[in-house]
């Protein structure tokens, strides 16, 4: 009965294709920060293997540096990445990127979960939360709270300290209807605007996402010192 009711609910479920952006260049690395070693393993296929084995989600597309393409569908290949639909060329901005991962995603998709290639350190519990609250709320992001004190300056100067209590650091996966984000990303990209992340694009049409609180483990490998402390983060789980 019990595998009679979970085959129900995931029919039940919209279906929902992950993106995974990845279409760095590692200056800030000197090298591909998704495929250097962390913990036997590339960064990216740590990351792949999460969304992998999330139930919620039914399919991958990875969008790439056009040099990469092939590397990726080998790494996924290699890795054991079933879930993978396609690796396609992404373009000279993030915004442009994910719209070209979203155009390639199955007919039937509902929703889209964005995420960083780079953010290999996502649980599998997290991913379900995020996802599960953009379902009732049409978009959902995670994200942990500021620790710092955080102030505004100018000229070098302190002008003003900002209330931390409102502030929170957002991360990926960023999760949304379909259609709410291709509108989204139809809009900043025809109007040629700059955006940080999916959910700034998703504020300028006026939609405001959902936050879900997530752990401060989920960091972006960015710098070699993020490889460092990515090993500690896996250690501590015992992976």
């Amino acid at each position: 009965m019990a595998d009679f009711i979970n085959k129900l609910k995931k029919k039940r479920k919209p279906f929902v294709s992950a993106i995974v952006a990845a279409g760095g260049t590692g200056t800030r690395m000197g090298e591909n920060k998704l495929l250097m070693d962390l913990c036997g393993k590339p960064v990216l296929a740590h990351t792949l293997l999460a969304l992998q084995k999330c139930e919620m989600i039914d399919e991958i597309i990875i969008s790439a540096h056009k040099d990469s393409i092939t590397e990726y569908g080998q790494l996924a290949l290699k890795y054991g990445i079933t879930k993978l639909k396609a690796v396609v060329a992404g373009g000279e901005n993030r915004s442009i990127s994910v719209f070209k991962g979203i155009s390639a995603v199955s007919e039937n998709c509902r929703f889209a979960a964005i995420h960083d290639g780079a953010r290999p350190f996502i649980t599998n519990e997290e991913l379900e939360s995020v996802i599960h609250k953009a379902f009732y709320t049409g978009a959902a992001t995670v994200a942990v709270p500021v620790k710092d004190t955080i102030k505004q300056i100018a000229d070098g100067k302190i002008t003003a300290t900002v209330e931390r209590a409102n502030l929170v650091q957002v991360q990926t996966p960023q999760v949304f209807d379909i259609d709410l984000i291709k509108g989204a990303l139809t809009k900043v990209i025809g109007e040629n605007i700059s955006v940080t992340d999916d959910c700034q694009a998703m504020e300028l049409m006026g939609f405001n996402p959902t936050v879900v609180t997530t752990s401060y483990d989920n960091i972006k490998i960015t710098t070699p010192e993020d490889i460092l402390l990515g090993q500690l983060i896996l250690n501590k789980r015992g992976e």
